[in-house]
């Protein structure tokens, strides 16, 4: 389980993605590791 501090991170973090439009499923596997 994730903490809700993380989980708010990873939030804004997808967002910002989203943003830039660059590859977001590499960007989600780098998270997913730690």
């Amino acid at each position: 389980m994730r903490h809700p501090v993380v989980q708010k991170i990873v939030k804004a973090y997808e967002d910002y993605e989203n943003r830039n439009k660059k590859k977001p499923a590499e960007q989600k596997k780098k998270w997913e590791k730690r």
